[in-house]
């Protein structure tokens, strides 16, 4: 079973997974369907910068927007020891208050 990656620019996120059928006719491009997972990945230096400047509020924003049901926020390397121009407690409290305030009941 071989598995197809293939990069397309999103409106929104990192990346997605998307179906593709595999059996269509001859001369018709194959259905696809969006799989209901958005991720918007971050670095814990993107995440400073992004908290900075504006762009993680209005990040968050669109993915709750963008019509699938479960947007993810990936945040990667906050326990690190890196040098940063924001806390590291800021950091983990954005990460924590979009775990919690952004959620989706079930």
């Amino acid at each position: 079973m071989g598995q197809r990656v293939e990069l397309r620019r999103l409106p929104v996120g990192d990346f997605m997974w998307v179906a593709r059928e595999k059996d269509h006719p001859e001369g018709r491009p194959p259905h696809e369907l969006v799989l209901d997972v958005v991720v918007e990945r971050k670095t814990a230096a993107d995440l400073c910068q992004s908290l900075v400047d504006g762009r993680y509020k209005e990040q968050k924003w669109r993915l709750r927007r963008c019509g699938l049901t479960l947007p993810v926020f990936l945040l990667e390397g906050l326990g690190g020891a890196q040098q940063l121009p924001l806390p590291l407690t800021t950091l983990r409290q954005a990460a924590a208050s979009t775990q919690v305030l952004n959620e989706t009941p079930p």
